[in-house]
């Protein structure tokens, strides 16, 4: 009879790789926050309200309506689009990463096992091998994402879309509208003239 194979901690690469993976996604969270302050044509401050605490599946779905709303060109719109869904498979890429068991049993360090709770009692193994590269390519198409989103953002401003971003928040504009109002002068030496 063997011994039951010993729960062993994942190696180095698989831990740095599945930090890698959860990070990429937030980066590419942002990249699609400041598209949507981009294409809200409202102050920052404003879209920060609406947006900052959205889901991701609910970012996404804002970003295709303001992109609806904003750009006419059909095949710019369809590439919006097709941007948006790889997004949403890179969100689920993340979640299978981020919200799993792994370990690995034995001395093979090569591979790792993913387990996933499931509404049946206790875990089911749902791949029974995956390596560090495999994680890898996930966080490097995230990542391609994130590239994606900084070149719509810079290919969508200006007069062909109406798009223009709005870097100026409400405080600002207050602080602008104050200098142009002209100054009363101080009194001399303090006395009142």
């Amino acid at each position: 009879m063997t011994a039951p194979p010993t729960l062993h901690h994942l190696s180095e690469a698989h831990f740095a790789e599945i930090g890698r993976v959860v990070v990429f996604f937030e980066v590419l969270q942002v990249a699609l926050l400041r598209l949507a302050r981009d294409w809200s044509g409202t102050d920052t401050g404003a879209t920060d309200i609406l947006v900052n605490k959205l889901s991701a599946g609910n970012l996404r779905a804002a970003l295709v309506a303001l992109a609806r709303l904003r750009i006419n060109d059909p095949a710019v719109l369809a590439e919006v689009e097709a941007f948006l869904g790889d997004v949403e498979k890179a969100e689920v890429d993340r979640n299978m990463v981020a919200h799993s068991f792994w370990c690995r049993f034995g001395t093979d360090s090569a591979a790792a096992i993913r387990y996933q709770l499931s509404s049946a009692p206790g875990f089911k193994i749902t791949d029974p091998k995956f390596t560090a590269p495999q994680l890898r390519e996930i966080s490097i198409r995230t990542e391609t994402l994130i590239e994606r989103a900084g070149e719509l953002q810079r290919s969508l401003w200006g007069p062909r879309f109406g798009i223009r971003p709005q870097r100026q928040t409400t405080l600002h504009a207050a602080a602008a509208s104050a200098e142009r109002r002209p100054r009363k002068q101080p009194p001399k030496n303090g006395r009142k003239t």
